[in-house]
């Protein structure tokens, strides 16, 4: 029976990761039910960690591009700051590289700035998350909290900025609102496509930005947690079934789900994390 809890918990990882609803509230609510040996911190890193290795290799080609841009870019700094030692030493008028010449380049530059505050957000935070990882009702609140910010993305103005077009100190305010999404029941996806649409991105594009976002971010959490709240040695063959589980029915469901994120209403997937953070209350009161 051990390893059918733990399947079923890897089936609702992954079948909620790539929504826009907080799997940590509904992971919560059916510990409530079924309980396991081991701390809520490590089953949810070590199922991150699964889905997190499905989207790398689902999104093998954009990680490549994505790569392929953070190289051009470093190459391009590090010949403008020669241009910089040769004007300056020699009153030249050497001409600059533009830096963000495509939306690819804009895009991947984005990402890399967002991950930045997220990480460092996500690392001081770990802590308060590590304190609160058992409470439904902190897992309530960031449910809530989620839903708020769908909803007030869902009735802003639709925008269709192009990604070169958007200033890069908004990859601040998005990086910090995605490292908050290490305490119970934030959903990152939800967080991330939010704010990128919100600060001008088509649908189709912040779904892409929270999706590669999501993969950084979940290895990390996976790591930290593991590091301070490993699973019991009874549980680890279990929750290695959970982890695969949790992997296959993400590969199962990826075309599927993004289809959805692409075309589906914010306000609808502001409703879904309100449910699940009345699912965490209810089973906090069970």
């Amino acid at each position: 029976m051990i390893y059918l809890r733990h399947i079923l918990a890897g089936i609702l990882q992954g079948a909620t990761e790539l929504l826009p609803v907080a799997s940590g509230g509904i992971l919560s609510f059916f510990r409530s039910v079924w309980p396991a040996e081991g701390g809520l911190l490590a089953e949810s890193a070590l199922l991150h960690a699964g889905t997190a290795l499905a989207l790398i290799l689902l999104l093998r080609k954009e990680l490549a591009g994505v790569f392929r841009e953070w190289f051009f870019l470093l190459e391009e700094i590090m010949e403008n700051t020669l241009i910089f030692l040769r004007n300056s030493r020699k009153a030249g008028e050497y001409e600059y590289f533009p830096l963000m010449q495509t939306n690819m380049r804009k895009f991947s530059a984005l990402l890399l700035l967002t991950m930045i505050p997220a990480g460092l957000t996500g690392y001081f935070l770990y802590p308060v998350a590590a304190g609160f990882a058992e409470s439904p009702l902190v897992s309530a609140m960031g449910c809530f909290i989620s839903a708020i910010l769908l909803l007030v993305a869902a009735l802003s103005p639709a925008r269709s900025t192009r990604p070169r077009e958007i200033p890069l100190l908004l990859a601040l305010p998005v990086g910090l609102l995605a490292g908050m999404c290490v305490l119970p029941g934030f959903s990152c996806l939800s967080v991330t496509v939010a704010s990128a649409e919100l600060c001008g991105l088509k649908r189709k594009s912040a779904v892409r930005f929270a999706m590669l976002l999501l993969i950084p971010l979940s290895l990390g959490a996976a790591v930290q947690s593991l590091r301070s709240a490993a699973p019991a040695s009874a549980e680890i063959l279990p929750s290695i079934a959970g982890v695969l589980a949790a992997f296959a029915v993400l590969w199962t469901v990826f075309r599927f789900e993004r289809k959805l994120l692409r075309r589906a209403s914010l306000g609808a997937f502001a409703g879904l994390n309100a449910l699940a953070g009345i699912l965490a209350v209810i089973g906090h009161i069970a």
